[in-house]
């Protein structure tokens, strides 16, 4: 039997744990002082959505313009005074060579076809820019202020005494305007376009209203109607809308504002490509954002 002096307490740790525990001081010694170690954590995954511990990234936002109207002109406030009318602004997006062409267009149109209708042309005289443009107000007041017909307006009962449309246009000019208006070029209007009629004067306003704003960094893509009855091929019914009949619109709008920015008039099923209408829709008005 082996006398105390001789006797080793046994251990677990074998020489090869031994030489482990030199190898992890001697790393130690390597790394500097107040640094920290690089652990990548792994993705934990709740049932349906994956929480990453990197942050994502963001594009950022540079705008060519700064975000807001658009008004070169405007710089101070005496040249702000221009705009002080709702007609200042709406001659922005019809400018007066815009209206002369129109009323080019019109009055060429009224001349070629105006024995078709001579109970109309006989008392047809030139339309003057000044008078278009009381034409549209006429037109913007009838879509607010509503009446069983066109005609009650210029209507000579009490019931209709306060309504305004005597003091700008006759009744009969009115109509003969509405009768001969023509705001394209027909030499030059595709037949396969269902919008061939007022496709020029869209795609004006279109880049009218992508010039005389900016949008901010958020926007919206939605759907509009526009309440029209009238007899074309691409008119839409949608029950669920409170404007159940009427031409739907595809609006990019800025979500800060609510400024139409761009708009697409949807004119039926199409070849939307392999990725869907939803899609297309946003790519198409996407584009004319100003980055």
């Amino acid at each position: 039997m082996d006398s105390d002096s001789d006797y080793q307490p046994e251990t677990d740790v074998d020489s090869s744990d031994d030489e482990v525990w030199e190898l992890i001081d001697s790393s130690d010694e390597n790394i500097p002082p107040n640094s920290t170690l690089n652990v990548t954590q792994p993705n934990v995954n709740y049932g349906y959505d994956v929480l990453d511990t990197m942050p994502e990234a963001t594009a950022s936002f540079l705008p060519e313009r700064v975000p807001g109207i658009q008004l070169d002109k405007v710089r101070t406030r005496d040249s702000a005074k221009q705009f002080f009318r709702a007609i200042d602004f709406f001659k922005l997006y019809f400018t007066m060579d815009t209206v002369l062409q129109i009323c080019q267009y019109t009055n060429t149109y009224a001349t070629e076809h105006g024995l078709q209708k001579p109970s109309v042309f006989q008392s047809w005289y030139e339309l003057s820019p000044d008078e278009f443009y009381r034409f549209c107000g006429l037109i913007m007041y009838a879509g607010i202020v509503q009446v069983p017909n066109i005609e009650r307006f210029w209507s000579t009962k009490s019931l209709y005494n306060g309504l305004w449309a005597r003091a700008f246009m006759s009744r009969d000019r009115f109509k003969a305007i509405m009768c001969f208006i023509k705001v394209s070029n027909p030499l030059t209007e595709d037949p396969n376009d269902k919008l061939c009629k007022v496709r020029m004067l869209t795609t004006y306003i279109r880049m009218k209203c992508i010039k005389l704003y900016q949008p901010h960094q958020n926007v919206s893509i939605d759907e509009r109607m526009v309440r029209n009855k009238g007899k074309y091929a691409f008119r839409q019914y949608i029950r669920d809308k409170p404007t159940k009949w009427g031409m739907k619109l595809w609006i990019l709008a800025d979500s800060l504002s609510g400024y139409t920015y761009d708009f697409d008039i949807y004119l039926g099923k199409q070849d939307n490509g392999p990725f869907g209408l939803a899609y297309g829709v946003v790519m198409k008005l996407t584009k004319s954002i100003s980055r």
